[in-house]
């Protein structure tokens, strides 16, 4: 763990190598300059992958930033007017959230289905293979799923150790990243409220995040996040158009990629840069070109990344693409294959969801509407100033609107029948545009607060910058209140947290990674794992979790071993291993029987196991 917290450590200084750069080169905001590093870093990193060169494209992106960070560090060494690194409210509450967080997921370990089913084998699979998935590759079942926080995640894990705890911590970083850039709305830092408004919005999403969480690879909690640290972008640098479509394109070229859903985001971030951009430029006729070659470039680069994995995967792919790949064709099948019956049943369950009030996810827009309105009832009663909360609330409301009709379309259009009528993931999905909406809620309403404020020049402003002295003790209280709401909140999360780590020894992945160990090089053996757990074999979770450990296509589970002496004896010699993982009584009574063994629990060969019955 020493040698892991001491790399960790020097890929911390690459990355501020890399920020020290495009803050003093471009005049980047700080706030901002942490995603676009981590952005840029995954669209190098994504072109290296498509052209074959990974791992090595990977070494020197960290050994350029410890070199950019040891040449600013020399130069400010000469210049004492330079400070390396300030603190101050937000600095100090980001990086202790993170130091809880971050010690929590070094000893976490993955649990969730779908971090077996795809996430973490696609990140174990960049790691040893160094390379993409090809078309004979079987061990990755979803070849179309985009990799772009995947390739973060390697990133990290590739300099600071292949550990799964790693993992966690390097998807948690660009968590992070996208998290601190909220506070670049601010416009007035040294003010505690509209700090603490924010702190309480980031506590909030952890609650709201519950279906998703921190201590998984699964990247429904990613898209908002980055959605918002773009938005944030767009608007903090709306009086810079160069700066601000860079920054468009560094971060929406990234959220394409991240997962197919992303696109939706994609698609609203664009829509907002198109009317900042057109709102702030010079209406000049010879400016209007720069405009509309400006705005079309940065359009047409932030969906190009996702238009060079559709293409990856179709020459790739070329026998897979109507399995796996987002289609017109593979929609039209899987909708063919609903009857009017079945259609109808999955939009009343569907429309009964959405309305369910004891569903978080509707508890999180119902609490962003609550919040809208009375805030602006506050305002515009209280203070007697029209605001654009209203505006902003129709807005967020119609947005929500679409994801939800685009969600009920996956279901219909997208999702196998038997998925489809659960609403499978539903609770994940909707919990996604729960955070945007509080995100933009935020954003909206720390900029009404800033106009509140007794006195505007943020140069005059001081500890007697108050109407009275009533006002600034109402002031005080509610940064306190607040502050402390916000911290409990994040503490009850990481208890959260340490009760599943706690729990971890009855689970299925610590059960078969005890016996098995974390096998690194992939292989074609055979293997079936015996296990009592019904469930978890049905549904396919033993079998990924297998897969994922012992790294191998060729693993499958069973439960059932009511069979006859024969068939038991051909069932083992299907396989090269026998994997046994708990107490199974009817495995357990016919290998004593018909091959006086007396099982453990361990990994048998199947040759060893039948050796004594072919011997006979």
């Amino acid at each position: 763990m020493i040698i892991i917290v001491l790399r960790f450590f020097l890929f911390c200084l690459s990355t501020y190598g890399y920020r020290i750069y495009i803050e003093r080169k471009f005049g980047y905001p700080s706030k901002l300059s942490l995603i676009v590093v981590f952005c840029a870093n995954i669209i190098v990193l994504y072109i290296a992958s498509l052209l074959g060169f990974l791992s090595g494209t990977a070494i020197a992106m960290f050994l350029i930033g410890l070199l950019l960070f040891s040449v600013n560090l020399f130069r400010d060494k000469n210049d004492s007017k330079i400070r390396l690194f300030s603190l101050d409210l937000t600095r100090i509450w980001m990086i202790g959230y993170f130091l809880i967080f971050s010690v929590i997921l070094l000893q976490s370990s993955l649990v969730h289905y779908d971090n077996f089913s795809h996430w973490a084998v696609i990140v174990k699979y960049l790691i040893t293979e160094a390379s993409l998935p090809t078309a004979t590759t079987g061990i990755i079942s979803f070849t179309s799923y985009p990799i772009g926080s995947s390739l973060f995640v390697y990133y990290v894990t590739l300099i600071v150790g292949y550990h799964e705890g790693v993992m966690l911590l390097g998807q948690f970083m660009l968590i992070m990243a996208a998290l601190y850039s909220l506070f670049s709305v601010i416009r007035d830092s040294s003010r505690t409220l509209m700090t603490s408004s924010l702190f309480l919005t980031i506590a909030l999403f952890n609650y709201f995040n519950i279906a998703i969480r921190m201590n998984n690879l699964l990247v429904d909690f990613i898209l908002p996040l980055l959605a918002l640290a773009a938005v944030s972008g767009i608007y903090v640098l709306r009086k810079n158009f160069l700066l601000s479509s860079i920054h468009t394109i560094l971060l929406l070229s990234v959220l394409a990629i991240v997962k197919n859903s992303g696109l939706f985001f994609v698609v609203i971030v664009l829509i907002y840069y198109l009317y900042t951009s057109i709102k702030n430029f010079n209406k000049e006729q010879s400016k209007i070109i720069l405009l509309v070659v400006g705005t079309g470039s940065t359009v047409m680069f932030s969906i190009s990344t996702f238009i060079l994995w559709e293409v990856h995967v179709k020459n790739t792919f070329t026998e897979e693409v109507s399995k796996h790949s987002v289609n017109i064709s593979s929609y039209q099948d899987i909708f063919a294959e609903k009857t009017n019956e079945i259609t109808t049943q999955i939009i009343h369950t569907f429309t009964s969801t959405v309305i369910d009030w004891h569903s978080l996810s509707t508890q999180g827009i119902i609490f962003v509407n609550v919040i809208f309105i009375g805030a602006y009832l506050i305002i515009r009663v209280g203070f007697k100033r029209k605001n654009s909360l209203i505006k902003m609330l129709f807005l967020t409301d119609a947005i929500v609107i679409l994801y939800y009709i685009g969600i009920l379309g996956m279901f219909l259009f997208s999702m196998p029948i038997e998925e489809a009528l659960v609403l499978a993931g539903f609770e994940r999905y909707a919990s996604s545009m729960v955070i945007f909406s509080l995100g933009i809620l935020s954003i909206t309403l720390v900029q009404e607060m800033d106009s509140l404020l007794y006195e505007q020049t943020i140069a005059m402003r001081n500890h007697r910058s108050y109407k009275s002295i009533k006002t600034k003790k109402y002031y005080q209280y509610s940064s306190i209140l607040l502050l402390f709401f916000s911290t409990g909140l994040i503490l009850s999360e990481s208890n959260g947290m340490m009760f599943s780590n706690k729990n971890y020894e009855n689970e299925i992945p610590y059960l078969i990674k005890n016996i098995t160990g974390d096998n690194q090089v992939l292989n074609n053996a055979s293997y079936l794992i015996v296990s009592a757990d019904k469930e978890s074999i049905d549904s396919y979770y033993t079998q990924y979790v297998g897969k994922y450990y012992l790294y191998s296509n060729q693993v499958d589970a069973i439960e059932n071993f009511i069979i006859s002496d024969e068939e038991f004896i051909s069932t083992l010699s299907n396989y090269d291993y026998i994997v046994v993982i708990d107490e199974h009584y009817t495995f357990n009574a016919l290998a004593k029987k018909i091959l006086n063994i007396n099982i453990k629990q361990q990994v048998y060969s199947s040759e060893e196991l039948l050796a004594n019955y072919n011997n006979r």
